[in-house]
C-alpha cells in the first residue's frame, strides 16, 4: 500500500470521527448490551441501548464503547451512533439496514449515487477502504454488532 493510499484510508475525517469513537459511550444499566470482537484485528465494540419510554414507542438512546478498537472501527462507531441516536426502533432498524447496506456496497467498490447517501453522507469517508479488504470487517463491526443486538429483542418489540 502506498503512502498516498494510507493517507486516503486514514484521512483527517476518519481521525476526527475516531476521536469520538474512542470514548466510553456505553450506557450504564442498559437493558440491551452486546460485545463483539473482530477476530482479524481484535477490535471490540460494546453496543448498548435503552428505550426512553418502551421498545415499541419513543426514542431509543444508544451507547457504544469502541475504546479497544482500531481507528477505522472507532470512526465507524461514531458515524453509526451519530446517525441512529434518538430514533424510534422502527426508524432505527430501517436506517441501520440502509447504512449497513450502503457501507457494504462502498467497500465492495460498487456504485452508490449521492441520493442514496443522503441519509448517511458520512459513510463516503470509508470509500478509500474498498482497496483494503482486510479492513472491511473492522469498519462493518459496529453496524453488525448493532444489528445483532437489536435482532435479539423480543419479537413483540420488533417493528
Amino acid at each position: 500500500m502506498t503512502e498516498a493510499s494510507l493517507e486516503r484510508l486514514y484521512s483527517d475525517q476518519i481521525k476526527a470521527y475516531a476521536e469520538h469513537g474512542d470514548q466510553d459511550g456505553r450506557l450504564a444499566d442498559a437493558p440491551l448490551s452486546l460485545l463483539r470482537r473482530n477476530p482479524v484485528c481484535g477490535s471490540q465494540v460494546l453496543f448498548t441501548a435503552r428505550p426512553q419510554i418502551g421498545w415499541d414507542s419513543g426514542a431509543i438512546q444508544l451507547g457504544c464503547d469502541a475504546r479497544r478498537a482500531c481507528l477505522l472501527t472507532q470512526a465507524a462507531t461514531a458515524v453509526m451512533v451519530e446517525g441512529l441516536q434518538g430514533l424510534d426502533l422502527a426508524a432505527m432498524w430501517a436506517k441501520l439496514a440502509h447504512g449497513q447496506g450502503l457501507l457494504e456496497r462502498l467497500l465492495a467498490n460498487q456504485a452508490v449515487d449521492e441520493g442514496e447517501l443522503a441519509q448517511w453522507p458520512q459513510l463516503a469517508i470509508f470509500a478509500p477502504a474498498s482497496a483494503v479488504r482486510a479492513r472491511h470487517g473492522s469498519i462493518l463491526l459496529p453496524f453488525r454488532t448493532a444489528s445483532e443486538a437489536l435482532s435479539s429483542l423480543e419479537p413483540a418489540a420488533k417493528p
